[in-house]
């Protein structure tokens, strides 16, 4: 059997491979990089302020702290030495330091109220500029919207 150079040239010869027109695609067009960016955009848009009035509405708990244990060393001053302008040392600042406490004391009331440090995140809550409490347990608020704040 002889072979030829021609059928030798034809057998050997690298084939013309046409490119796949249905090959599967790898990665991310730069469209849909776009568009994943878009929509992780909008929903920042939209997160973003609802977190900063989560965290303005959580921080009020630092004032009703700063209330409740100052009423609670008054009470002991009016116990032990029967008033309550007689001398306690009240805290003037919250724990957390978004609150400074400013109070009215006489020898039977008093009133304190857990205003926000300037400055400072709360600084910005519109609803509850000024959170009060009273010797009769009264709670109120000055702001746009005090039912709120307690």
């Amino acid at each position: 059997m002889s072979v030829t150079a021609s059928k030798l040239a034809q057998v050997h010869a690298p084939k013309y491979v046409r490119p796949n027109r249905l090959r599967r695609q790898q990665g991310m067009s730069l469209i849909e990089l776009f568009v994943v960016l878009a929509v992780i955009a909008i929903l920042i848009a939209f997160v973003a302020p609802n977190y900063s009035r989560f965290l303005i509405e959580k921080r009020r708990v630092d004032a009703h702290q700063l209330l409740m244990e100052n009423a609670s060393r008054l009470q002991r001053c009016l116990t032990l030495a029967g008033a309550y302008d007689s001398g306690c040392n009240l805290t003037t600042t919250s724990q957390d330091g978004y609150y400074t406490l400013s109070s009215t004391l006489t020898g039977q009331t008093w009133t304190l109220s857990a205003d926000p440090v300037g400055g400072k995140s709360q600084s910005g809550d519109s609803q509850c500029k000024s959170i009060t409490l009273d010797h009769t347990g009264l709670r109120n608020a000055s702001g746009t919207d005090p039912a709120l704040c307690w």
